[in-house]
């Protein structure tokens, strides 16, 4: 099989007539991926538009043809007027074997034409035929040369060169143990293997399917899209070339893949997505999204993404500052965990055609309110929003500016001024005591921690165990129980389940990682703890 493979690689990169070739050869030949059989018109077409691509194999048609038909009618009916070749790649790749990888296609054509010749060729006849600047040539003869692929000397203001052969006349070829892959689309494979039978999205890189394959079908499967650098990261191919794998992948199945850029928290990435699989996330992304509960899965965040979560937001508040809690409350509508770019959000929020207001106070301290679109600039919404108290710094110097940021905003010390305990063990030893009451009460080792457990919680221990960080939190909390006493209303129970969300609280309980049955079964300070 070496010699015959030998054969074909000598007939160069455009092959032969297959008449060429004894009815032996072309049967083994038939069972080889790496052998194109095309019409005369495909060569054509290369030698006129040189391309890595694989031709239209008419190969597996041939293998099927011969094993029903028998060789006699097979040959006269099928392959007379065909070319056989070997395909680009395994061409290459049985010259270099994986040592040298051709980074452009002077490297094939100028080895094709030294392959045709079989003789020292002079460097301006080779620069005439290829076309090639002399700086160019320059290059590609040095580089082979190098790798021991060309012998080179000096002749007439020029130089000759030819491809090293064996005391046989065949070329020379390179040695190298590592495996090679071949990362062009080729035939299919389908003698032995049925490609649907194989679920491409759980398996890495397989060499009995063209990677060309696995990546079309890796796109057609994927409900969150495929980008070059999940290509990257399952079959170890390069960023760009699995980019250029997947924006060939697109315009050949143009109208079933489309391509859109997202981002990935903030790195903008372009997504190929099969367009019945994109149809089916949107639906399952707005389900999640009219739940209660933040969709969580592993999705990346589109305009229509942002622009959707900007909506909501108005529908609860009607106008809203784009400040610190309205972006964490778009983050927990997106179901992300990453700060969201103010720019982006705004951007976003122009794109969906909403208002967005932008107000210059004093210290050129600047304001976004982003509202309906049917609302109008001049309305006092605008104003009173705008206006709001916020934690930017205001009428003050840049020493001062600095000062406020570390001494007083610094989070540590706001959470601090809002009664958080800052000692972990003190707050595990006190959320413990809080629960063995609780199972004291029920009389039960086990219950479940629901939001009727948070109600029973002291106010004092809520603010204790969950981190505030916004300025004077625990003074509002106060004036607010403080206004529903005077008002009559003495259900300070309930008032706390209104001003604390159930979910918030699952939510910040379970940051805090608090492994019960690691914390000490016994506080010596239980009785200080009065509600």
């Amino acid at each position: 099989m070496q010699d015959l493979k030998q054969k074909l690689f000598s007939f160069g990169i455009y092959g032969t007539k297959i008449s060429e070739l004894t009815q032996e050869e072309i049967i083994l030949l038939l069972e080889k991926t790496w052998v194109e059989i095309v019409s005369h018109n495909e060569i054509k077409n290369l030698q006129a538009s040189f391309t890595l691509v694989s031709l239209p194999n008419e190969r597996l048609t041939a293998y099927n043809h011969y094993t029903k038909n028998g060789f006699d009618l097979f040959l006269l009916n099928f392959l007379k007027n065909k070319y056989i070749r070997m395909e680009t790649v395994a061409w290459k790749d049985y010259l270099t074997n994986g040592a040298f990888n051709f980074v452009s296609k002077e490297y094939y054509l100028f080895i094709n034409l030294l392959l045709s010749k079989n003789e020292f060729v002079h460097s301006s006849e080779l620069k005439s035929a290829l076309n090639l600047q002399p700086k160019k040539l320059f290059y590609l003869v040095k580089k082979l040369a190098s790798l021991g692929l060309l012998e080179k000397k000096s002749y007439n203001n020029g130089y000759l060169v030819k491809l090293i052969r064996d005391e046989n006349g065949c070329i020379l070829t390179l040695k190298n143990n590592q495996p090679n892959i071949n990362i062009q689309p080729s035939v299919r494979n389908q003698l032995n293997t049925d490609l649907n039978t194989h679920d491409l999205s759980k398996n890495e890189l397989r060499f009995d399917i063209p990677l060309y394959e696995q990546i079309r079908r890796l796109v057609f499967q994927s409900a969150h899209g495929i980008s070059s650098h999940d290509i990257f990261q399952k079959f170890g191919i390069k960023i760009k070339v699995g980019l250029k794998l997947l924006t060939k992948l697109s315009k050949i199945n143009e109208g079933k893949i489309i391509s859109r850029d997202e981002f990935d928290g903030k790195i903008k990435r372009t997504k190929f997505y099969f367009i019945e699989q994109l149809e089916k996330c949107k639906n399952k992304s707005e389900i999640f999204t009219n739940q209660e509960e933040p969709y969580s899965g592993n999705k990346m965040i589109t305009v229509e993404d942002r622009i959707h979560a900007i909506e909501c937001l108005i529908d609860q508040k009607g106008s809203f500052l784009l400040d610190r809690d309205n972006v964490d409350e778009l983050k927990r509508i997106l179901g992300v965990k990453y700060d969201l770019d103010r720019r982006t959000i705004i951007n976003s929020a122009i794109k969906g055609g909403f208002n967005v207001c932008k107000s210059i106070i004093k210290d050129n301290n600047i304001r976004y309110v982003i509202s309906d679109k049917n609302a109008k600039e001049d309305e006092q919404i605008f104003n009173k929003i705008s206006q709001k108290e916020s934690f930017e710094i205001k009428k003050l110097s840049k020493f001062q500016q600095n000062i406020y940021r570390y001494f007083v905003i610094y989070f540590k010390f706001l959470e601090k001024d809002n009664g958080f305990i800052s000692d972990k063990n003190i707050r595990n030893k006190y959320f413990y005591l809080f629960l063995r009451n609780i199972s004291t009460q029920k009389q039960q080792e086990r219950f479940v921690f629901d939001h009727l457990i948070i109600n029973e919680m002291p106010l004092y221990l809520i603010l204790g165990l969950l981190s505030f960080k916004k300025p004077n939190f625990k003074n509002f909390i106060i004036e607010e129980i403080r206004k529903s006493l005077f008002n009559g209303n003495w259900n300070v129970k309930k008032l706390k389940t209104e001003i604390f969300e159930r979910k918030f609280f699952e939510n910040e309980i379970e940051k805090e990682n608090i492994l019960f049955s690691n914390i000490e079964m016994e506080y010596n300070n239980s009785n200080n703890l009065k509600d």
